[in-house]
């Protein structure tokens, strides 16, 4: 007895003990609802959320480029239906630049005119009228765009009738007379333009000397005189080269005054001439 009188306060504490601890970790029971308090679901306690790293920025990226759609055929849309494509313009033409570079010149040119021409001095006493009846050839060899020399060949005609007194050697004529003068120019001629352009107005003075050949002609009642005389002489010139289109039009006017010759005095007359550059 006195050994379980010394074992009870020990043995007490323990089994209390240990009921106590039992129904700590035991879940408590649940009561009935009473009628007063309503009966109400209590929701489970969340989970603390776990610490989470930084959040780190996502690499920005270019979004991908898409290659251009080819232009396709253009196919004309019916009529009332509205194109569910886009039409491409055509492209402009092509034009080339313009350019201020004057056009390239000739080596060489040929002027072939119609001439005119009044008989002045001794010349017009006898051939009076004034002549329709001429042409002449002028070739030009360029030696730069300035400076043209070339040669002359012409043909021209000076005439006349009226009533008067000519004297013929040794012989004096009165009364109606027809005359007529044919002339044979044949010169070495220089030509300067004073400006160079093609594409406008190139005037140009020139100077010719060489031989005339002139046939002298009277016609008297039934009788016809017949000589030919040759003269040594000079053509100074003014002109200029008009450009029309496709064509190049000369315009000049010429002196030419061939010295005396034998029997013959001086002649002297003046050409009016309009030609083509070729």
């Amino acid at each position: 007895m006195k050994f379980f009188t010394r074992l009870v306060p020990f043995t007490v504490p323990l089994v209390f003990g240990a009921q106590s601890a039992f129904a700590q970790g035991a879940p408590p029971a649940a009561s009935p609802p009473s009628a007063a308090q309503p009966m109400t679901a209590t929701p489970p306690a969340a989970a603390p959320a776990p610490a989470s790293a930084p959040a780190q920025a996502a690499p920005v990226s270019a979004p991908p480029v898409e290659p251009a759609p080819a232009p396709g055929p253009v196919v004309p849309a019916p009529a009332g239906a509205v194109p569910a494509y886009q039409a491409y313009p055509a492209p402009p033409a092509y034009q080339p630049a313009p350019t201020s570079r004057p056009a390239r010149q000739k080596n060489d040119l040929l002027v072939v005119s119609y001439n005119t021409a009044v008989g002045l001095g001794d010349t017009h006493h006898f051939t009076p009228d004034f002549s329709f009846l001429g042409f002449s050839f002028d070739w030009r060899a360029r030696v730069d765009d300035k400076f043209w020399p070339g040669i002359s060949l012409g043909w021209q005609v000076l005439y006349g009738k009226e009533e008067k007194t000519l004297r013929y050697g040794n012989t004096t004529f009165t009364g109606t007379i027809a005359t007529n003068l044919n002339l044979f120019p044949m010169l070495v001629t220089g030509s300067y333009y004073f400006l160079t352009d093609p594409r406008g107005v190139r005037p140009y003075g020139g100077f010719g000397v060489g031989a005339y050949a002139a046939e002298h002609r009277l016609d008297v009642g039934i009788w016809t005189i017949s000589e030919t005389s040759w003269h040594f002489g000079f053509a100074p010139e003014l002109g200029a080269v008009i450009p029309t289109g496709s064509t190049r039009l000369v315009v000049s006017t010429k002196f030419n005054y061939a010295a005396a010759s034998g029997r013959w005095d001086p002649l002297m007359y003046l050409n009016f001439n309009v030609g083509v550059e070729l």
